[in-house]
């Protein structure tokens, strides 16, 4: 998120003693609306959504609202919830703040992320971007990648999703060596890696 320019995260109404990451604070959606100036726009991505830049980045490049979604019917659907007969939600919605503070400001006790995914459907403004008509070449790659969508719920799914994170990562064009030698003890020290602070330019 930081990367793709974010500057300031919330994570809205979490479980009590869920673990953040540094630099995320904690709040209730009753208090969205005193933390986001008018004029903002205000990104929105379901909690434990494992999203590819390349989908994040094409929703923050369209003008607001806009949201992912995807085609009920089409194979691989992805679906964070169901918008109308045949569209998916796909967890990822970039929102004018005021249209967040109006819902959050009278929330009770709905779900903020259900109310906002349905207001931002009705409205004839949003832009709708198809998550499975992306593109899957991508450049920094030099190859086609699969784009990834997840939502782990276990701890065989979070490691499934690892796995399809370091797949992706991989650079194409490469000579022998890189192919076949180097990807076994690269890709055991980006697991052992990840979840620590250790950055890439460190290594």
């Amino acid at each position: 998120m930081r990367h793709a320019g974010v500057t300031v995260l919330f994570a809205v109404d979490v479980v009590p003693l869920t673990v953040l990451p540094e630099g995320v604070e904690a709040i209730s959606a009753a208090q969205l609306p005193a933390r986001i100036a008018s004029g903002e726009r205000v990104v929105m991505i379901a909690a434990g959504l494992v999203i590819d830049d390349r989908a994040l980045d094409a929703v923050l490049n369209a003008t607001a609202p806009a949201m992912l979604v995807c085609d009920a019917a089409a194979p691989g659907a992805v679906c964070l919830e169901r918008i109308d007969a045949a569209t998916f939600a796909a967890g990822v919605m970039v929102l004018p703040a005021e249209m967040v503070r109006e819902q959050a400001a009278g929330i009770g006790e709905w779900d903020l992320g259900s109310t906002l995914i349905r207001t931002a459907a009705i409205d004839s403004a949003t832009q709708r971007i198809d998550f499975l008509a992306l593109p899957t070449y991508a450049p920094s790659r030099r190859r086609d990648v699969p784009l990834i969508w997840a939502r782990p719920e276990t701890a065989d799914e979070a490691r499934a999703g690892t796995d399809s994170l370091i797949l992706a990562a991989q650079k194409g064009c490469l000579d022998w060596p890189a192919r076949f030698l180097h990807p076994w003890p690269e890709n055991m020290l980006v697991r052992l890696l990840a979840p620590t602070r250790i950055t890439p330019n460190m290594v």
